[in-house]
């Protein structure tokens, strides 16, 4: 019989160097080219700031094993916008091994901690939990600062937030269903519906948060009521918005998620509005707040 497992082994999967990311896709809402970022990279090097994070104030009650990865998290040009670097460090040398667009602010959630995913670099990582009633997986910009913390089953409070792909007012209010399925049944006892009239479900106000699943696992298609709108400018030479969504509904409750919008990567014409739905496609980003 095999013993349990316990922390670390419990919590964090290793993965591969044959593991892909492609972390380029992140920097379309703002550039032509996921290659536009190299011209900064010098100004990044040169002005970047520590970027302050809750496992810098208060150790987590964990110890990291020796031979994991040391590092640490830099901010450009501030923490209140621009990106996020993830610097390793070690004995012969200090590189710089990830660059990602920050959203400094988002939704405060309760996330229950399933496994945390490694890159091979040892220093960046993707967590997989639940929120509310819904499993989820983001990326933690601040892995390095705050692992100590992350353990299987443990709740913890995150800062959860959207960059958008692609996003605009919905193309579709109609989802017509299967005319011999179960659902499609339901339906015309629930709506009523005359023989001979075809089965649909409106998507008006609804809310929807699914994975993508030819793409990485924290890249999510989303639809649903726009809550809040805040504008935006000067995040990496874009303009934009932050808009507040209503991405999920459980039992009691809804889950709204911030979903940060560029001029680039909106497809309509008017800007969005609070009342309205919206959709589109994003990349999903936390970092830890508190211990929960």
């Amino acid at each position: 019989m095999n013993a349990e497992k316990s922390w670390p082994e419990d919590t964090f999967m290793w993965e591969g160097e044959d593991q892909k990311h492609n972390c380029g896709s992140h920097w379309y809402p703002f550039f032509d080219s996921p290659d536009a970022i190299f011209a900064i990279l010098p100004e990044v090097e040169r002005d970047s700031a520590p970027l302050t994070t809750f496992g810098d104030i208060y150790s987590g009650p964990h110890d990291i094993p020796a031979g994991w990865t040391r590092g640490s998290h830099l901010c450009w040009p501030n923490a209140n916008h621009g990106l996020v670097a993830t610097v390793r460090v070690s004995e012969d040398a200090t590189e710089l091994v990830n660059v990602s667009p920050f959203a400094p602010v988002g939704m405060q959630v309760g996330i229950e901690i399933e496994k945390v995913h490694v890159w091979s670099s040892g220093a960046e990582a993707q967590i997989e939990g639940v929120w509310g009633e819904a499993p989820v997986s983001f990326f933690d910009l601040t892995f390095l600062s705050n692992r100590a913390w992350y353990e299987v089953g443990q709740r913890r409070d995150f800062i959860l937030s959207g960059i958008a792909y692609k996003a605009g007012a919905p193309q579709v209010d109609k989802l017509a269903l299967h005319p011999d399925s179960q659902l499609a049944n339901w339906q015309r006892t629930r709506a009523g519906l005359a023989e001979g009239q075809d089965p649909y479900i409106v998507l008006e106000g609804s809310s929807i948060f699914m994975p993508i699943m030819d793409w990485d696992r924290d890249d999510y298609q989303f639809r649903g009521p726009v809550r809040d709108v805040a504008a935006f400018d000067g995040w990496l030479g874009q303009s934009g918005w932050k808009v507040r969504v209503g991405v999920m509904q459980f039992e009691d409750e809804s889950a709204n998620l911030d979903v940060f919008i560029t001029e680039r990567a909106w497809t309509s014409r008017e800007p969005p509005r609070i009342g309205e739905d919206v959709e589109g496609s994003l990349w999903l980003q936390g970092r830890l707040w508190s211990s929960a």
